[in-house]
């Protein structure tokens, strides 16, 4: 009798070697490490009261629901944009 999955997954995904992203992953889950690796910024950093803010702020807004145009939402790409003319300092 076969084990179970051992019939699920082809012989290329058996042999696929484990993700070095999800072994440093593992690791930051423990409180008393400090990871220096790259996504992981410190929660105190976090401005959870201003998110907070922006999500009721999204929340309360019908087409946050709908479907939109392709194009996306118009006041976030004009936002976008005149973000990228100033910082960047195109026209």
């Amino acid at each position: 009798m076969k084990a179970f999955g051992e019939t699920l997954f082809t012989a290329r995904i058996k042999e696929t070697k484990p993700s070095i992203i999800r072994e440093i992953l593992k690791v930051t889950v423990d409180k008393e490490v400090i990871s220096f690796a790259g996504g992981l910024p410190n929660p105190i950093s976090f401005p959870k009261s201003e998110f907070k803010v922006s999500l009721e702020r999204i929340c309360d807004k019908t087409e946050t629901y709908q479907y939109a145009q392709s194009e996306g939402y118009e006041p976030l790409r004009e936002y976008i944009a005149i973000g990228m003319i100033k910082d960047f300092k195109w026209k």
